[in-house]
């Protein structure tokens, strides 16, 4: 997983180069689709734009069932995942109705509040750390290493490419940002500077967490691959009861934030399809 987090991180800084390239040259809302567009074509624009879209209608969803287990986790089955889920979408899409500045204002507050209960995690989870005997706990059948000590790639290079859909979780979404080109005070500085420092902090976080997380004492990567909520996993190893719990809560700003951001993008890819096809419409 480390190596291809290291894979991905290459792959989206250069994704991230061309869209702040392209951004400051085409700074209007729709993400790929103006780019697509100018380039392609209005037909390749709109496939872009729509599958585009897709991704923006599958990923909250995903986020959403995180979002759940988590839940599910620090409360317990009392109260079915799916509340989790509905409730969700039903808070923050009322949210995004409000319009764009309370969007942006909750996404900061919420960002902030996930960075910093991640690098409280790395600091207090520093002392715990084992890597040899907790991260290299699997074994090449997948099995569990009881006394760690195994092998950096347990299942070489096989396991590196099995991992690379799970490493873009860590980045995904960051190509969304040109969605609120048009809501930037100077798109020209702001959006390529934007892209950039955000990949620049994912790649860190990504790197202490995948780094730290699975060496932590008691929790180890063999656990962590059946987990649905590690950085509680995490907490709870090092903290134990309704303290592990509260910080479990505060670390869930991370998906809420992603959540959050993901219904805007989502919104504005709708708003900035619709308007095309108006033009197109309206125009011989």
């Amino acid at each position: 997983m480390l190596v291809a987090a290291a894979i991905m991180a290459v792959m989206f800084l250069a994704l991230s180069f061309c869209i702040a390239e392209m951004s400051t040259a085409l700074p209007l809302n729709g993400g790929s689709y103006p780019f697509a567009r100018f380039a392609l074509g209005p037909f390749w624009g709109f496939v872009s734009g729509i599958c585009e879209h897709i991704e923006y209608v599958l990923t909250p969803a995903v986020i959403c069932y995180f979002i759940g287990a988590y839940l599910g986790a620090i409360f317990g089955p009392t109260v079915p995942e799916p509340v989790w889920w509905i409730g969700t979408y039903a808070v923050f899409l009322i949210l995004n109705m409000f319009g764009v500045a309370l969007t942006f204002r909750i996404t900061l507050v919420v960002t902030l509040a996930s960075l910093g209960v991640l690098l409280f995690f790395c600091v207090v989870a520093l002392p715990e750390v084992d890597f040899a005997r907790w991260a290299l706990n699997i074994a090449a059948d997948g099995s569990e290493l009881p006394g760690g000590q195994g092998a950096f790639l347990p299942m070489g290079w096989s396991g590196v490419l099995a991992a690379l859909p799970f490493a873009v979780w860590l980045y995904l979404a960051i190509e969304e940002t040109p969605l609120a080109a048009e809501e930037a005070i100077d798109p020209v500085r702001d959006m390529p500077r934007g892209i950039l420092l955000a990949l620049v902090t994912l790649i860190l976080t990504a790197v202490l967490i995948v780094a730290i997380n699975p060496a932590v004492e008691g929790v180890g990567a063999h656990a962590l691959a059946q987990s649905g909520e590690p950085v509680l996993d995490g907490f709870r190893a090092i903290f134990g009861g309704a303290s592990a719990d509260i910080l479990g809560l505060i670390a869930l700003s991370g998906l809420v934030a992603s959540f959050h951001a993901i219904l805007f993008a989502q919104g504005r890819q709708i708003f900035a399809l619709s308007r095309a096809a108006t033009c197109l419409l309206a125009c011989p």
